[in-house]
Formats: C-alpha cells, structure tokens, sequence
C-alpha cells in the first residue's frame, strides 16, 4: 500500500529545513563574532608589548604562544567556514549541498561552544603572561619566571621525584673501597654545606616584607628557593627524621609560593601538590603536620570554587579539612575555631552553588556558631568574619523560603556592623545599608509594610550621605540607584508625593551613573519611563511628556547587543516608551489640564 502525504507534511519539511538554516548561520555568525574578540583582545596585548619592546627579544616565546592562538582560531574558523555551505538554494545541487553540510548542526553548535571555552582558557593564560610581562621591571625577568614554572610543573607531574629516599639497589651498588666511599663523603657533605649557605643567603631575602608581593623578583625568589629545597629533599640521608624536617621546610616554601603565583594559573597544580605533601608528612607525623594539611586541603578547595571547577571535588576537599579541623579544634579551641569555622564557610558556600541548602545551612549556622564567641569576646578582627557567616547563614535560609528564621539572622549582623562602623563609617556603613535593604526585602514578602518602609529608609539615608562626597566610588553610586528604585517601588502608590521626590532622585542619580559608566543606560531608561509614568498619575502631563521623551532617547543610544533576545528586549522598550509619549500627547490634546 503506497504511502500518501498531504501539504501539510511538505510544509513542515520546510519549516524544519528552514530552522537548521537559521541555526547554521548562527553558527557561523557566532564564530565570526569570537574570532573578532579574540583577534582583538590579541591586538591589544601585542600593542602593549610594542611599548616595551626589549633589544634582546625575550618576548619570542610569548609572541609564539600569540600565533599559534591565532592559527588555531583560523583553522577552526575555516573548518566551520567549510561545513556551513553557501551555495544557493535555487539548484538541486545547492539543496544537495546544503542537506549534506547540516546533517549534523548540532554537533557544531556543541563544538563551536567547546572550543570557544577552550580558546577563552588559553586565552586568560596568555594575558596573565602579558599582563606580567607588562608590570615587570625587567622583561628579561619575566622570561626566568616563566622558565622556572615550566621546570616547576614538569617536576610536580614526575612521578616519584619528591623526596624519594636511596633505595636498597642504589646502595648495594656504591664502591666498597674505603679511600673512594670517603672522598664521595666529604664532596656530599661539602656540597650540602654549600647549599645551607646558599640557603641562608636567599631564605633571608625571601622573608623580606616585600617577598609576597606579586611581582617578578619575588616570585622568582621563591622559585628558586623551592627548586633548591626540593633538591635537598631528593639527597637527603639522615633517616626518616631528617626528611620530615627537609620535606616539611620545602611544604612550607610550597605554600609560600601558592599566596606569591595566586591568580596566575599555576596555584592549582602546587596546592595540589602541596596537599600530597601535607598528607604525607600527617601519616608520618600527625600531631605536627595534621593542622598544615588542613590548612592546605581549605586553600586548594577554596581555589577550586574560585575558579569554578566541578564542586564534586571541592566538596570532598573541604569536607576533609572540615573533619581534620573538628578534631583539633577538641584540643586546642583557641588556636583551630578560627580555621574550622572558615572551612565550615567556604563548604556551605560550594554547597549552595551544588544546590545543597540543607547541607549548606547546617554548615553556615555551625561556622557562625563556632566564630560567636571569638567575635563577642576577642578582638575586632573576628567581627566582620561573623558578618561574613552570618549572611551566608541567611543565604541559606532563604534557599529554603524561610524568610521569617532569617530576620533575626539579619538583624543581628545589621548590630554588628553598626558597632564596627562607629569605628569606621567609610568602611562599613555601606555594609549596614545593604543589610537593611535585605531586611525591607524580607519584611515586605512577609507583608509588614511599616518595617519595610523604615529599613530602606535607613538603607537610603546611609548610602546617601556616602554618595553625595566628591567623586563618590562608582559602586556607591550603583548602591543608592538600587536602595532608591527599591524604595519608589515600595511607595509608588502608598505615599504618591513622596514617591515623586524619591524617583526625581533616582533619574538624577542614574543620569550620573550613565555618565560615568555607559551600561548604565538601560537603567537610566527604566527610571525615566517610571518617572514619566508617575507624573502622569499625578497629572503633570506637560513635564511627564519630556520624561517619556527622554526615555525613548536614552533607550534609542544603548548600543545593540549580539544576543538577539537582549536586541528584542531593547527594542520592546523602546516601544514602550514611544506608547507612553503617545499617551500624554493624546491626553493633552484632549483637554486634560496639566496639575
């Protein structure tokens, strides 16, 4: 029996063919788009380095590393180039083509976004070398650094290398002749005095003040010094005491040099390391090294949530910390309940993001419950660490929806940070602010409208008095724009005039902020058109006209983004505005009289 087929089946032949068109285009637009980025980003580097182009050329290895990024993106980009067929619709073989180069669509779109994240990565690790490059005194210190990580990362991936102890082979090996066995002795024990001057000389600059600066010498400095360490822990021969001494200097040089290359790419792969480290030197000596190893495991999981690595592996390493940490603290209290309460944090932190916030919550109340009494009875340091907790505590609860559990959560560090900010006002007022807006927020979700009102009032009043100084900081500024628009929002139809006041406020504050910083535009928009809308509410149709202008002008200048759902958000507002401005004209056509 022949199969039939109606109209209905061609047309959506068409539609479907149509789509994965579109999606090919999108492809290829998108490509184009990154490859402009990249190239770019690229342009800018090397105009950078040009200004301090060194006679002995030493940047030839960054400039490598440049061309082969830009050889990579445009073999991919001819790659993909290839695939999304341009031949014309009108011929056979066109749609021929055309069929053949879509069949697998999306698996571009897959590879196109992992290779965008690819070349992103390679990227940032490019313009951490530039921006090194660029704050160096000396480029040919920069070279040193960058050859030193590279020696650095082929040893802590050498299997076996650390502190490896002489095997039973290698001794039965040695010369028995007497005269032979004692000269190799006296040349070793020269030698390793050799190196415990060499050692003194640069441990001593090491521990300067200005050793952990980010900076070439430093770094280099504690390069040298961990390499030299290291090859004192590989020819070490006083027994098993002698290597948790050399093993346990060179640990803590390890973790020395993790603060110095913080942010460079290379912290991950030695807080690795140095957790192998640490956890050996535990097993051999637990009541000495247990404390360093859970220090090390909260740093490398704090690293991990930082640079967004699957929270699997953070959640294990901090949950180890959290354990090591819990039974010193049994012993010592004093010195371990500042470091289990912060690991107890940096766990729930990770736990939210895994969307755990039951796991999360118990953790975040345990760490704020462990800093209490430090920050009650201790000094002022502990206080600010309290707030940290605390806020991460409310975090969780309203996870869970349990908004009214956290408003004592919230009042409390709203008490505190009051406290601290009599002591310093520029530092910590505009913490208080940001508490008391969460606090109108809470009190407004759960219908008590008087507190509400009277928490952002408090948040307002703070925030201004920051942000009316000369050349206030920018985030001030973005600070009293978001209180405000919270504030006319809560007002706009309880108290109108006072309202009014509150968004003329706002327009001037965000016209400010535009000027200051161009993406602030949409918001400038968005408070216009309130305003215009407030006015009109109010009758004052002729000033409520200008604000509605006003608006679709500021709107009409934000620059058109690629991603097409933001473009259409633009142009939806944009039309909205031009409705309003109608509307008012209409009404004053109308007769209606201006208030």
């Amino acid at each position: 029996m022949a199969l039939g087929f109606a109209p209905r089946d061609f047309i959506d032949l068409a539609v479907a063919v149509k789509a994965r068109i579109d999606q090919a285009a999108d492809n290829q637009e998108d490509l184009k788009g990154l490859a402009k980025e990249v190239h770019a980003d690229i342009n800018i580097l090397e105009q950078c380095l040009s200004q301090r182009e060194p006679k002995d050329g030493c940047h030839s290895k960054y400039r490598e590393c440049l061309k082969e990024l830009k050889r990579d993106l445009r073999e991919f980009l001819n790659r993909c180039e290839a695939l999304v067929v341009t031949a014309p619709l009108s011929s056979w073989n066109g749609i021929r083509q055309r069929a053949l180069g879509l069949a697998q669509t999306g698996s571009i779109r897959k590879e196109i976004e992992t290779l965008h994240q690819n070349i992103k990565t390679r990227y940032r690790r490019l313009n951490l070398l530039g921006q090194a490059l660029m704050y160096s005194e000396q480029a040919r210190g920069h070279q040193e650094i960058v050859e030193e990580l590279h020696l650095i990362r082929a040893d802590l991936k050498r299997p076996g290398t650390h502190g490896s102890a002489p095997s039973d082979s290698s001794s039965a090996k040695r010369p028995t002749n007497t005269d032979q066995e004692q000269e190799r002795g006296s040349s070793f024990s020269k030698k390793r005095s050799q190196k415990k001057g060499y050692a003194a000389v640069v441990k001593e600059k090491l521990l300067a003040p200005t050793s952990h600066r980010y900076g070439p010498s430093s770094v280099l400095r504690c390069l040298r010094f961990v390499r030299f360490l290291r090859d004192s822990s590989r020819s070490h021969d006083g027994g098993r005491h002698s290597f948790r001494i050399c093993t346990g200097a060179f640990a803590g040089e390890m973790e020395a040099l993790s603060r110095s290359l913080r942010g460079t790419g290379y912290a991950g792969d030695i807080l690795k390391h140095l957790v192998k480290v640490n956890r050996r030197l535990a097993k051999e000596d637990p009541g000495v090294y247990r404390d360093r190893l859970a220090s090390s495991l909260d740093d490398y999981g704090t690293l991990l949530i930082k640079v967004g690595s699957p929270s699997a592996g953070a959640v294990e390493t901090l949950e180890e910390a959290v354990e090591i940490y819990k039974g010193l603290v049994i012993g010592d209290p004093i010195n371990f309940a500042e470091p289990l309460a912060a690991a107890l944090h940096n766990l729930s932190v990770i736990l939210l993001v895994d969307n755990r916030p039951v796991y999360a919550l118990e953790c975040s109340q345990r760490a704020a419950e462990t800093i209490r009494p430090l920050a009650n009875e201790g000094p002022d340091r502990f206080k600010p660490l309290l707030v940290t907790y605390l806020t991460n505590y409310y975090r969780a609860l309203s996870e869970l929806k349990r908004f009214k559990d956290g408003i004592p959560v919230l009042q409390e560090v709203a008490e505190i940070q009051e406290r601290l900010s009599r002591k310093d006002r520029r530092r910590h007022e505009p913490a208080l602010a940001d508490t008391h807006a969460q606090l109108a927020q809470v009190y407004r979700h759960l219908g008590d409208y008087r507190r509400a009102r009277s928490s952002i009032e408090c948040a307002v009043n703070i925030t201004r008095i920051h942000a009316h100084v000369p050349d206030p900081p920018l985030a001030i500024q973005k600070s009293l724009s978001s209180h405000l628009n919270t504030y006319f929002d809560m007002i706009r139809t309880a108290d109108e005039q006072k309202a009014l006041e509150v968004i003329a406020e706002l327009v001037e504050v965000r016209r400010g902020l535009s000027r200051r910083d161009p993406h602030c535009k949409a918001h400038l928009g968005i408070a216009l058109h309130n305003y215009a809308t407030h006015l009109r509410r109010l009758g004052k149709y002729v000033e409520a006209k200008k604000m509605a202008e006003d608006a679709v002008r500021v709107r009409q200048s934000i620059p058109v983004p690629k991603d097409t759902s933001a473009a259409e958000g633009i142009e939806l507002s944009i039309a909205a505005s031009r409705r309003l401005r109608d509307s008012i004209e209409r009404d004053l056509r109308s007769g209606k009289k201006d208030g």
